[in-house]
């Protein structure tokens, strides 16, 4: 049970660098946090 909640923090963490990578992108802060929504799922 452990091991579950440690792979979904690994994931949500690389889910934030991999985000990261491209949110300069954005000038306004509503996309930016559509973008990291849609990528969450």
């Amino acid at each position: 049970m452990g091991g579950d909640l440690a792979d979904v923090r690994l994931w949500a963490g690389e889910l934030g660098a991999l985000h990261e990578r491209f949110v300069h992108r954005f000038n306004r802060e509503e996309p930016r946090q559509s973008a990291l929504a849609y990528m969450r799922g």
